[in-house]
């Protein structure tokens, strides 16, 4: 498998504690484990037992055949993108376009919205939760992303029509299995089959291994071993491997794929890039980024340069919940438009600084146009924050730093840079003041 692993408020920092239980969510060895007659205990239902960043996976219910959901599995999806944060999708999304690239967005909803009917709804430690509500709010805020021009999948609407049988959430956690993962890998080959990039795509006639695999903990599981002394029976599942032609059973081509895949710990288990690559017969690279919510993967992503390096025909982002962020999206415009030479450049300047509050005064008034943005390099890998022109940047705790920072800007003159950092930064600090990429760019 090609895998490149890097590497809006979304569920508040909440899933920054993803972190603490994506990475036993599979495939690893089992202590001696419950296999029926066990409840859960007093202490996982009890919110001052969790860390604030781990909140999400409080226990709210143990539903038929043992499963059981957390608080998050219920969350309410953000309202639809509308005003100015829709603006911060549509320049994200030309920009995108300028450089030859579709965005495909794919929001994980939680496991109560699919699973409802196996919720033991007498006993569920959660209020107020409306199930028509929450299914409509999340098609409410699937479709706001599809008003403004980028491909949506409605996950809910496929997962309730899916008439298989199979479980689309694994018992103990809050992933997707590979069954749900197969619904979505369709709809988006679907999709992807009717754009003008794909016949120009490479040809790539991948088939399917299937690999016995079990997932050990999971993110409830986990907290009712750590909170309950219990350890719950590993659920067996099939994994869907790719498997390219040749004796190898690689890529043997060293070409980047036309298509992306840039996500959490979902886009980490291997079936959903085997079965996008089985229904396109094209490859897909994938950037995952387990535990780094929706802002990690792509922020590491744009920020390292991999997407500027050779940008995709398609580029699929998959995330859980939402994005409500202000800023967010408007940022990631700019990071796609990379560092800026020649003639976008307006303005260069480099310092050392001295403090905490760095004053670059430019050698004349500048106006960029609308759309352009600064790109601040530091040195200084352990700054991953900084206020500039207003604006306060925070990297995701998840994101893969390596100096880069790249802030829109007003379309008004600037005489001058003002940028604040947490600590003052070791070495040097360079600033670039750059136009939009091309007239290409609305």
């Amino acid at each position: 498998m090609r895998n490149r692993s890097g590497p809006f408020r979304f569920l508040a920092a909440v899933l920054c504690g993803l972190a603490l239980v994506a990475a036993l969510a599979f495939g690893q060895e089992s202590s001696p484990s419950q296999t029926s007659g066990w409840k859960v205990c007093q202490a996982a239902y009890d919110v001052r037992n969790y860390d604030s960043k781990d909140a999400w996976a409080l226990i709210v219910n143990q539903g038929r055949d043992g499963r059981l959901y957390g608080y998050y599995s219920f969350e309410n999806s953000p309202p639809g993108l509308s005003g100015g944060l829709r603006d911060e999708l549509v320049r994200f999304r030309d920009v995108l376009r300028a450089r030859g690239t579709e965005l495909i967005v794919v929001v994980i909803p939680g496991k109560g919205l699919l699973e409802y009917d196996r919720v033991d709804v007498r006993t569920l430690r959660r209020k107020s939760v409306d199930i028509n509500f929450l299914r409509s709010r999340y098609k409410e805020y699937v479709q706001s992303f599809q008003r403004a021009g980028v491909y949506a999948v409605d996950l809910v609407g496929l997962g309730l029509r899916d008439q298989s049988g199979k479980a689309l959430y694994f018992k103990h956690d809050h992933h997707w299995t590979p069954q749900f993962a197969g619904l979505v890998a369709k709809d988006i080959a679907n999709h992807v089959r009717t754009t003008p990039a794909y016949p120009a795509l490479p040809k790539v006639p991948v088939t399917i291994q299937d690999r016995p695999e079990k997932t050990t903990y999971g993110s409830y599981a986990t907290v009712l071993r750590k909170l309950c002394n219990l350890t719950l029976l590993p659920e067996a599942y099939v994994s869907r491997v790719t498997k390219y032609p040749g004796a190898g059973g690689d890529l043997l081509s060293d070409v980047e794929p036309g298509i992306a895949l840039v996500g959490d710990s979902h886009s980490r288990e291997p079936s959903f890039a085997t079965l996008l690559r089985f229904y396109l017969q094209r490859d897909v690279v994938v950037h995952a980024l387990p535990g780094g919510g929706a802002a990690g993967p792509m922020e590491t992503y744009l920020l390292t340069g991999e997407y500027t390096r050779m940008p995709p025909k398609v580029l699929i982002w998959e995330f859980e919940t939402g994005i409500a962020q202000p800023g967010f999206l408007a940022r990631l415009a700019a990071a796609a438009q990379g560092p800026c030479t020649g003639r976008q450049r307006m303005f260069r300047g480099s310092v050392r600084p001295k403090g905490q509050t760095v004053t670059l005064r430019l050698p004349r008034p500048m106006t960029p146009a609308a759309g352009g943005y600064l790109h601040i390099r530091v040195s200084d890998r352990s700054i991953r924050q900084l206020d500039v022109a207003g604006t306060q940047v925070v990297l995701n705790e998840r994101t893969t730093n390596n100096g880069n920072f790249f802030i829109p800007v007003p379309a008004a003159s600037l005489t001058q840079l003002n940028l604040r950092f947490p600590a003052v930064p070791k070495g040097e600090i360079a600033v670039s003041v750059c136009r939009p990429a091309g007239d290409r760019v609305k």
